[in-house]
């Protein structure tokens, strides 16, 4: 077996990891869909932008939604 010394070790990269799971996912697309659900928008462009993060939460509830049933129930 080779002798390695410090000299020689290659450097460690140090890097951050962030995992985020699915429940994650859904729990904070559940809450922004409840965040607009309260709003009250006041013009057009107020009303664009809340139907878009509600298309949005739904289209990842749904996602994530489909990959834990297929996890579930494969054949």
């Amino acid at each position: 077996m080779e002798n390695i010394t410090p000299e020689e070790e290659e450097p460690i990269e140090e890097f951050e990891l962030e995992l985020t799971t699915r429940a994650e996912y859904i729990h904070s697309a559940c809450e922004a869909y409840n965040a607009t659900a309260e709003s009250n928008p006041m013009t057009k462009e107020d009303t664009r932008i809340v139907e878009d993060i509600k298309r949005k939460c739904i289209k990842i509830i749904a996602y994530y939604v489909d990959e834990m049933y297929d996890e579930l129930f494969e054949e």
